[in-house]
């Protein structure tokens, strides 16, 4: 979160809403959100562990936790959940860059 606030001026050019990406850092950085959430809603009600709510899904995608999600949204959350390195993370993050202001 810190590296998107200090590179700031030039995600103005690189990132869809800029200004998002500025306020999701401040809330990342206070423990509200995470960069990466399940990208399914039945995740967190089938036993997988918790995780604070991500600005980005599994799927890279944002608008995660989808409550109608198909089971190909829940098992990539499952698949994230059993094999998670902080490289997965980065790895979603740079597949999710542009969305990280949504």
């Amino acid at each position: 979160g810190l590296l998107f606030i200090i590179t700031w001026p030039l995600q103005l050019f690189l990132v869809k809403k800029p200004f998002g990406l500025l306020g999701n850092a401040v809330k990342v950085i206070g423990g509200q959100h995470s960069w990466i959430g399940y990208s399914s809603s039945r995740s967190l009600m089938n036993g997988l562990p918790r995780i604070r709510k991500g600005i980005i899904g599994t799927n890279g995608q944002p608008g995660n936790e989808h409550p109608d999600a198909d089971d190909g949204l829940y098992k990539l959350d499952q698949l994230y959940a059993r094999e998670y390195t902080i490289y997965k993370d980065l790895y979603l993050i740079a597949k999710g860059y542009k969305w990280l202001g949504s």
